[in-house]
Order: C-alpha cells, then structure tokens, then sequence
C-alpha cells in the first residue's frame, strides 16, 4: 500500500515538472506562473482569437499592442521582457485591459510584448509582439545668432538642439558665392569659434545637427567684422542697349561705412576717368550715345580701411538704324471716295520695299487706311513702339485739307475719318503725337494747303494775318520745338540753322493750295502727284540724287518733286536746304 503512495506521489511530481514556468516580477517581486495549466472546472478557458501584432513608432509616440479572445469572464494581464532577458515582468500600470498603450522612449526598443488571457477555467498566453522604436531625429531649440567682432577678436557661434546620439557640423558661405563649404577645424561641436579677419566680414554660418534618424540644419548667421575693407559681393555686369535707352551698371560689396565712385574708360585708352554724374552710388546709369559704345565701366568702393575695385563691365550700344514707316490713307469721306488716297499708299509701299534707308537697312511697312484721330495716335504709337533714338521712322498721310488757312472754323487742319462723321485734326496734334517716337521722323503730308504747317516758300509771307500767323505758329513751333531756335529771335528758324533736327517735313501744298492728282476708276491707278514724283524720285537710277552720290537727301528730294510739280503744287520743306539723308 504504501510502494503505491510513493508511486503515484512521484507521478504526480513528475507531472507537475512537465508545465511550462515563467518568472514574473510584480513590483520587484518575482514569481512563477505556469502557462496554460490544466483547468479542473468545467467551464472552457479563454480562447486567443486575434494575437497582439509587432508595432513600429518613433520616439515620443504611442505604441498600441491589442488582443482579442473568446470566453467568459475574461481578465487580462500584459507582460514585457527586455532584448537580451529570459524572463517576463508584469506591465504596473495600464496592463489590465484588451488593449496596452505607452508612450515610446528610445529604451523600449526591442521590448516583447504578451498577454495572459484568464477566467475561472483557466488561462491562455498570446503571442508575442516586438516593439521597434525609432529615434527621432534632431529638433533645432536655439539657432545661431548674428555676430559682430572687430578684426582679431573671437567670434563664436552657437546652436542647442534637442535629440539622442547627436552630431554637429558647422558650413560657412563667402559673399557671392552660393555653395557652402565645411568647416575644417573645430567645427563639429555645438559652439563654433574662429579668429575674425578681415576676409571673414559679411560670411555666413550654419550647423548641420545630425544622429541615425536624419539631420536638421539651423538658421543662418552672418558675421560682420568691423574695420575690413569693403567685398566685393555682386560685380558689374557688361550691358547691350539701343541709342537713347538707359545703361544700368550695379555693383554690391558688404562692409560697413561704404562709399562709391563709378570710372569710365574710353576704347584705346589707359586712363580710367571718374563719373561726375550720378557716379557715387551702388548703381550707375546713364542714357546711351553713340559715342558711348566700347566705354568700359568700373566701381572703387571704400570705407575707412580701405578701398577695393570691382571688375570691369563694357557698353555695347546698338548702333544699327531701324528703319519704319506708317503710312495712311484716308479714303472714304462724307461725300466722296478718295480713290488717290489709296493709290498714294500703294505707290509709297512699293517704293519704300525698293529701297534702303542711308545705313543699309530696309523699311519696315504698315499700311492703314480711314483713320479717325484717334485711330492715327494709336497706329503711330503702335508702329513705332520699338523705335529707339538711334532709329529713323517715316510717317505719311494722304488726306484732304481745308485750304483756306486763313479763316474758318477748321482753318489749317487735316480731315480725318471718324466713326461719325469727318473729323478734324491740326498739324499741332499731329506734331505731338510724332514727337513721342524716339529718333529721326520724316513727316510727308499729301494734303492741301499743308504746306501751312511750314514757312512758305522759305520765308514768313503771310504773318500780317493774325489767324495764318496763329496756326503757323502752332504748327511750326510743334515740329521744331525739339530742335534748335535761333536765341532771341522768337521764331523759329528755316534758313539752314538746324543742325540736328528731329523732323524732316515735305508737304504736298503750299499754303491755300491744292494737293490734287489723277483720280482714276481704281486705287491702282490713282495718286496724287506729291507722293507719285515722291517715289519716282527715289526708285529706279533715283534720279533726284542729282550729285550722284547714291543718296538721295531731303533738299535732293524737295528739288525733283518741286520741279516736276510746280504748275499744279508748290511742295514744302523742313528745315530748309536739309542734307539729311534719305535713301541710298
């Protein structure tokens, strides 16, 4: 009897040998707890349905571990062991529910996570889930800041960052450039100082923060070291404009107490010649000439300690002659159709695409037919628009006139077509508009008693009436009031003192005179006789080139049309005796 006590007391211990056992520490206490033991009730112990997944989170976020089960009763308990450990220690706080919440710090890296599932028949363990935890990468906290330092003094720069395992790397940048380079010495703390020189004034710092999650860069800080002289940060550049347009030459240094003084050199020479106008700043400009082209340009800045030249930056100006024309027609009015009107700007297109202005260049056409005045303003300014002072632009206007320039409502002015009706326009508005457009303007007028608009004949014959001496004087004064008037004379001279005009004016007829020509059944073969001996002159072996030169000039052009014209017109010129060049 007693062989059978022992024998079923062994197999019961042997029994007991065969459960799994884990050792649990709750609060510091450690225990055995044997999983998945034997339930003697006749409840069903719990059943895992879903198993707890692994959880990956950076540092600072929560991580969530869950479990599902089947069962009565249910309790729960979650359970972590620590990378590299055989045992298990109960979660304290938060670890009796379904589902287990914390937030990762960078040691719960590699953490295992279980839960033990309970009821009254017994208990089941899930499986385990592993905890990765990410480091976060760097957070700047205090950027750098400004410094300024005298030259020879110590100059340090700080940044304090938040972060594990981090690693510093300060760059600086020199003025002008946009690459940054590593600082090779002392350079990989979070404090960064140097000897200030004068070489170091306006350079710029930052300091890359790095660890195994990334990297951050902190703002940037300039260093300014007083009493360098000034750097040159942004050097002239060369620059290409047309005649009359403004150069711009911009030169930027850092330092402090600067001052400026701009040089020019002429081509072929040594000697360099300072700016006595608008020369002493940051920027230069200037309104191009011809004569500026080939100047080279160069800025000396200073401050007390000393001065520093930038490089050079050289004037090129376009001296290429651009030449234009807008010539327009006025075809239909109130009470007839102007068929020579329009055969004028046929004849003149044709001409003008024949032949070649006094440089070599060919003309650019555009024709316009019924203008209002409006209409007129905005064809010359749209035609012209590009036109710069170096340029040559021809405009031309076949119309009726009122003759009688002496009196009347509309005395002196030109007949437009507008949207209601005929519409009057004097020579003073029409003068306005042309001398807008930058460069030389040759103004032909095909219409009757134009030749008002300039002194008849050569000299002033009509002034004793005061209604032809008023629109002479409007007329006159707007074409010429941008060239030279003789000094104390009041008037405007024609006798061959303009010098440098802007306007070279031919008209078609003298005052109170006609301006008519050959009004055929169509266009092509209609004109007036201004504009037909106008392009006969030019075209062909140009006959009005009477000395044989190749180029026809204004006074050559007044000379053949006045010949061929004068039983049926006495055409009109300014400035008079004129060698301006036409066509060649």
């Amino acid at each position: 009897m007693k062989k059978k006590i022992v024998s079923l007391l062994l197999c019961l211990v042997m029994c007991l040998s065969l459960l799994p056992v884990t050792a649990l520490a709750d609060n510091g206490t450690a225990s055995v707890v044997a999983r998945n033991a034997v339930s003697t009730s006749n409840a069903a112990k719990p059943t895992i349905t879903t198993q707890p997944k692994n959880v990956s989170v950076s540092v600072g976020q929560t991580a969530t571990f869950k479990v599902t089960a089947s069962g009565s009763g249910l309790t729960y308990q979650w359970y972590y062991q620590v990378p590299g450990e055989s045992s298990w220690t109960k979660v304290a706080n938060n670890g009796t529910s379904a589902t287990y919440k914390l937030t990762a710090a960078a040691r719960h890296n590699g953490y295992t996570y279980t839960c033990k599932v309970s009821n009254s028949a017994g208990q089941t363990w899930s499986g385990n889930a592993v905890l990765t935890v990410n480091g976060a990468k760097p957070a700047i906290t205090t950027q750098p800041k400004n410094v300024s330092v005298s030259v020879g003094q110590t100059a340090t720069f700080k940044v304090a960052a938040s972060g594990s395992g981090l690693k510093y790397q300060w760059y600086y940048q020199a003025p002008g450039e946009s690459s940054w380079t590593k600082v090779a010495n002392n350079g990989t703390s979070a404090s960064y100082s140097l000897t200030a020189a004068a070489r170091h004034n306006a350079y710029t710092y930052t300091c890359k923060v790095s660890n195994s999650a990334g990297q951050v860069w902190s703002g940037n800080a300039v260093l300014t070291v007083s009493s360098a002289k000034p750097t040159i940060t942004t050097q002239p550049k060369n620059v290409s404009v047309n005649v009359g347009e403004t150069a711009t030459f911009t030169v930027a240094a850092s330092g402090s107490g600067l001052k400026y003084q701009w040089y020019y050199q002429k081509p072929g020479s040594s000697t360099w010649t300072a700016v006595s106008t608008n020369g002493t700043s940051a920027t230069y400009k200037l309104t191009a000439a011809e004569r500026h082209n080939g100047y080279t340009y160069t800025c000396k800045v200073s401050n007390s300690a000393g001065q520093v030249w930038s490089g050079n930056a050289k004037l090129t100006v376009d001296l290429t002659v651009k030449y234009r024309a807008l010539l327009v027609g006025e075809v239909n009015f109130s009470w007839e159709t102007a068929n020579r009107n329009h055969g004028d700007v046929l004849i003149l297109s044709d001409m003008l695409r024949s032949v070649k202005g006094p440089t070599g260049g060919s003309y650019e056409v555009t024709c316009k037919y019924d203008l209002s005045n409006s209409g007129i303003q905005r064809a010359i300014a749209n035609t012209f628009k590009n036109a710069d002072a170096n340029d040559v632009s021809l405009f031309f206007l076949a119309t009726h006139g009122v003759v009688d320039v002496a009196s009347g409502p509309y005395a002196g002015e030109l007949i437009t077509i507008g949207s209601n009706g005929d519409e009057y326009l004097t020579l003073g508005e029409l003068a306005g508009w042309l001398k807008k457009v930058p460069g030389k303007v040759i103004v032909l007028l095909g219409s009757c008693g134009s030749g008002a608009a300039i002194v008849e004949n050569g000299v002033v014959s009509y002034v004793a009436a005061n209604t032809a001496k008023a629109f002479n004087t409007a007329a006159v004064s707007a074409f010429a009031a941008v060239d030279e008037i003789l000094p104390g004379t009041g008037e405007v001279s024609n006798t061959g003192e303009f010098r440098n005009s802007k306007f070279y004016v031919l008209t078609a007829a003298a005052h109170q005179e006609a301006s008519w020509g050959y009004e055929g059944d169509s266009p092509d073969n209609s004109f007036n006789f201004f504009p037909l001996f106008f392009a006969l002159g030019a075209t062909g072996d140009k006959p009005a080139d009477t000395n044989g030169n190749g180029v026809v000039t204004l006074k050559e052009m007044y000379n053949y049309i006045k010949v061929n014209t004068e039983d049926v017109q006495h055409v009109q010129m300014y400035p008079a005796n004129s060698g301006y060049g036409l066509f060649k």
